[in-house]
């Protein structure tokens, strides 16, 4: 996925269907953009939490990364790597282990890139033990992926970026642009 040129972020659904989805399988989404650093990664991470219990005191900045992936599953695993580096770097994000310790530390894992994964570069992000009521909205493929292409219309215009919904492309909504000289009702 690295190795691609243009920005690409895929999105795998965890099942073939709603009814096959189990507890066991994983949600993942991944990209093929720089990456992190050691420093970004933790940071990242810092900014999700804050002060002692990491699940009632998310902080401001990360909290949505971290709502949305605590509500779909138990157990987050983060894998990035840069380009430049030799090392790949994985957290896992435990939130049933981060309530019963109280605390939120949670170690980096650094591996050294094999031969074949010199030149990888973005982030994967696996969610497992699902909390199946909210992974089955998302098999609404084609709705889930016309609102993907409203939302990020612009972003993925403009920044040429693909977003792949488990294996179809969204489409970049083309949002009206109302002249000047036009008027809404109630605006004599």
């Amino acid at each position: 996925l690295g190795n691609e040129k243009q920005p690409l972020i895929k999105i795998r659904l965890p099942a073939a269907t709603a009814n096959s989805l189990k507890m066991s399988d994983t949600l993942t989404i991944e990209d093929n953009a720089e990456g992190m650093t050691l420093a970004s990664l933790e940071n990242s991470l810092k900014a999700g939490f804050s002060a002692n219990n990491p699940v009632d005191k998310m902080g401001l900045f990360g909290m949505g990364f971290n709502i949305a992936t605590a509500r779909l599953g138990v157990k987050t695993d983060i894998i990035t790597a840069t380009k430049d580096s030799s090392e790949i770097l994985t957290v896992t994000i435990d939130f049933r282990e981060l309530e019963k310790k109280g605390s939120y530390d949670i170690p980096v894992v650094r591996t050294k890139k094999l031969a074949d994964e010199i030149d990888w570069h973005g982030t994967i992000v696996n969610i497992t033990q699902l909390r199946t009521e909210h992974i089955i909205p998302l098999f609404q493929r084609k709705h889930i992926g016309t609102k993907l292409g409203k939302i990020y219309g612009r972003v993925l215009r403009e920044k040429n970026i693909k977003i792949s919904y488990d294996g179809t492309s969204c489409k970049p909504f083309i949002h009206c642009k109302w002249a000047e000289s036009r008027q809404g009702q109630g605006s004599h």
